[in-house]
């Protein structure tokens, strides 16, 4: 239990419906395809000139699996959204994504107080069929636990933002 509480088996978020058409799942699963493939190419050429211009920005920095990793500052996350499009079925036993509704109102959370903020917001698992298209604020306090029966739970995720950046930084477009 990553929140610290179990997961209420009868609070599940609304879903859009999977698409019937098996075109359109086939031209989405290319367009997911082309669009994974740029945006690895992407994230390689910047990753360099990001950790170089943020080196002066405030920002939590961790190391996570002995990777290097910077949470930029919480008024920048504010301002984005994240899209994430199911390629496979998520259900309570392949390790759905928890959200605590509502915590990205509390700005950033510090560890020790995640599950008081997850008490008071409570949990949601996101449930989806391959096609589903969720779309949340993306400072949310989220997490998954391990699959209790694990298979395929692919997802292409992308975050948005607007205005722009500080400290001479630039948006990578596509």
């Amino acid at each position: 239990m990553l929140f610290g509480s179990p997961l209420p088996s009868d609070r599940t978020m609304t879903q859009a419906p999977a698409m019937d058409d098996e075109r359109s799942n086939m031209s989405a699963l290319t367009l997911v395809r082309d669009g994974a493939q740029l945006l690895r190419g992407a994230a390689r050429a910047a990753l360099v000139k990001i950790e170089s211009a943020t080196a002066s920005l405030p920002s939590d920095r961790a190391v996570k699996s002995g990777l290097p990793h910077v949470a930029p500052p919480f008024e920048l996350l504010a301002e984005m959204v994240t899209l994430r499009v199911h390629l496979d079925p998520v259900t309570e036993a392949n390790a759905p994504l928890l959200i605590a509704p509502g915590s990205h109102r509390f700005g950033r959370v510090p560890e020790s107080d995640i599950a008081r903020v997850v008490r008071q917001c409570g949990v949601l698992a996101c449930l989806a069929d391959a096609g589903d298209v969720w779309i949340y604020a993306t400072p949310i306090l989220r997490a998954s636990e391990t699959a209790a029966h694990p298979t395929h739970r692919r997802v292409l995720q992308a975050d948005f933002a607007v205005g722009d950046l500080p400290g001479g930084l630039q948006w990578l477009g596509i």
